[in-house]
């Protein structure tokens, strides 16, 4: 990651923060489970932001392992090889319950509890890259993006209402969150767009004039860089996961 090679073990974990550069290798056959989730919680995100190292080793943390081995057998989980073409939806396939979903749900959010504690419990934070006052100001501009997150926003506005200086919030937002104010606010409008994809049958067009972005096609564009599918193809794929048979 980012230049940094990291040797895993069987049970070891690995924590790839959002917009690293990253890739794996394997001498060996190799079995394992990959998560990719979105922290809504500002201070949970800024506890994964902090952390120190990102490998947690088996021995370390043997809660983990079990949490793996129970989710496996809970969802009758068999290996897959390896496609570039595979998605997080292709997991469900044999999941036709929304309840089921729920509950998938439910167990990755356990998941990311036991991790946020692993590393508050351990002293793996590096409490002094940021300082408390910094990470109050990202917060509170993160608050305020999340409820101007349909409106057309200006960094430069955001820092003029907070009362800070434009490039000291987007220091403290960069240190807290690791990625800028512009970027945090892309995220969260295309989490709002996969929710308005999913619960409501408003047009694309509709759904990019809504999140305030340039166009159809920027919008479109965008939603395909961090989802890796199209707005289309999302709300295809997602509805036909949480039909109930």
């Amino acid at each position: 990651m980012n230049g940094t090679a990291y040797m895993l073990k069987p049970g070891d974990s690995v924590i790839v923060k959002p917009d690293l550069f990253h890739s794996s290798f394997s001498y060996q056959d190799t079995e394992y489970l990959v998560f990719h989730f979105e922290v809504e919680m500002k201070e949970i995100h800024s506890v994964f932001q902090l952390a120190k190292e990102p490998v947690i080793r088996c021995e370390e943390q043997d809660a983990i392992a079990h949490w793996v081995s129970d989710f496996i057998a809970f969802f009758s989980i068999h290996p897959q090889k390896k496609n570039p073409d595979l998605v997080q939806e292709d997991y469900l396939k044999n999941m036709h319950s929304a309840v089921n979903t729920l509950r998938l749900h439910s167990k990755v959010i356990e998941l990311i509890s036991i991790l946020a504690e692993h590393f508050l419990s351990h002293g793996r934070l590096n409490e002094t890259e940021v300082a408390p006052s910094q990470m109050k100001a990202a917060h509170e501009a993160a608050h305020w993006l999340e409820q101007h997150v349909t409106s057309i926003v200006k960094i430069a506005d955001l820092a003029k209402v907070l009362n800070f200086h434009r490039s000291y919030l987007s220091q403290c937002f960069k240190k807290t969150y690791g990625m800028s104010p512009s970027d945090y606010l892309i995220r969260i409008r295309i989490r709002e767009a996969r929710q308005l994809l999913l619960e409501t049958d408003l047009s694309i067009e509709s759904i990019s004039q809504h999140l305030s972005f340039s166009s159809t096609g920027h919008f479109s564009r965008t939603f395909r860089t961090i989802m890796n599918t199209s707005p289309l193809q999302f709300r295809k794929n997602k509805k036909v996961h949480y039909q109930i048979n």
